[in-house]
């Protein structure tokens, strides 16, 4: 059950390209050069939607686990084009607000069942993106 049905889903940009870097060392484990030049390269396809280039690579070196990675996520992995819709690339906002969130719900003394959590959440939101009421 996703929270978001409407929503679209990305595979962080900073986890992606950390996979690519693993990938890269396995490849050319005594060649730093290698590793960074092959890494440049891959990242460059990732980012243009390019996933099966990096896919047909991988498999060539035999490295399929690392080739199913970015079979199963190619329609999460269109970087460009979600650049181009502005939405972010990376995970780090989302986490940060859910950190805000957590806070208020896990603060010393604090305790909810779990009927109350999520109305405190509808209010809190607002709250944290310095919206009011009228404005949502």
């Amino acid at each position: 059950m996703t929270c978001s049905p409407d929503g679209v889903q990305i595979v962080d940009w900073y986890h992606a390209t950390e996979y690519l870097a693993h990938s890269a060392e396995v490849l050319y484990p005594q060649a730093a050069q290698a590793v960074q030049a092959w890494q440049k390269s891959r990242r460059d396809d990732l980012f243009l939607g390019n996933t099966p280039s990096i896919i047909e690579r991988l498999e060539r070196a035999g490295l399929n686990t690392q080739a199913e990675y970015f079979r199963q996520h190619t329609r999460r992995m269109q970087y460009q084009e979600f650049h181009e819709d502005d939405r972010p690339l990376g995970s780090g906002s989302v986490e940060s607000g859910l950190k805000r969130f957590k806070h208020r719900l896990c603060g010393a003394g604090m305790r909810w069942s779990r009927p109350p959590a999520p109305r405190q959440l509808v209010v809190r939101a607002p709250v944290q993106s310095h919206k009011n009421s009228e404005q949502m």
